[in-house]
């Protein structure tokens, strides 16, 4: 049995987890700075703060689940293939389906932002939210981005497996 793009794909989403973390941590330290510092900048600590706890919350729920997850499908592959197999299918099906609608999400914010920077003047608190939103959503973006293709690969990888493989 060989696992190594099934241990790859966990490995590397337990990664993304940590730099979830990290980027976290880092926003709030912006947002911190920028809050201390008084400067006309004070209101992107608002969409700093929403995105960053985001990014904490949900980089330490999945680095907690991950290794379970992972032990728990190599085993469930080896000893019920075909209904495991299918329900993982499933799974990533729903995943694709919620990267579809997040990434929307993230575009939009970043559309609006962009109007926002655009239009409002450079002393606007609209202006200093406009930005804050665009680099949060352009930051959720790309980090989203990445683990939608690790998934795309992941999915290859199961659509390539036959109940010999695990045997």
């Amino acid at each position: 049995m060989e696992f190594q793009t099934l241990d790859q794909y966990f490995k590397e989403e337990k990664n993304s987890c940590w730099i979830l973390l990290a980027l976290g941590l880092a926003g709030l330290s912006v947002s911190f700075m920028l809050w201390s510092s008084e400067s006309q900048y004070v209101p992107m600590t608002a969409p700093f703060i929403v995105v960053s706890l985001a990014f904490m919350i949900i980089g330490s729920l999945n680095a907690a689940k991950l290794p379970n997850q992972a032990n728990q499908l190599k085993s469930d592959l080896s000893d019920d293939f075909l209904p495991t197999l299918s329900s993982e299918l499933l799974r990533m099906s729903v995943l694709e389906k919620n990267f579809s609608i997040t990434k929307k999400i993230e575009l939009s914010f970043a559309l609006v932002s962009t109007l926002l920077v655009a239009f409002a003047g450079l002393e606007s608190i609209w202006f200093s939210m406009g930005v804050g939103i665009l680099i949060a959503s352009s930051i959720a973006y790309l980090c989203d981005t990445f683990a939608h293709y690790r998934a795309m690969i992941y999915v290859s990888w199961l659509c390539e497996q036959t109940p010999t493989k695990w045997m």
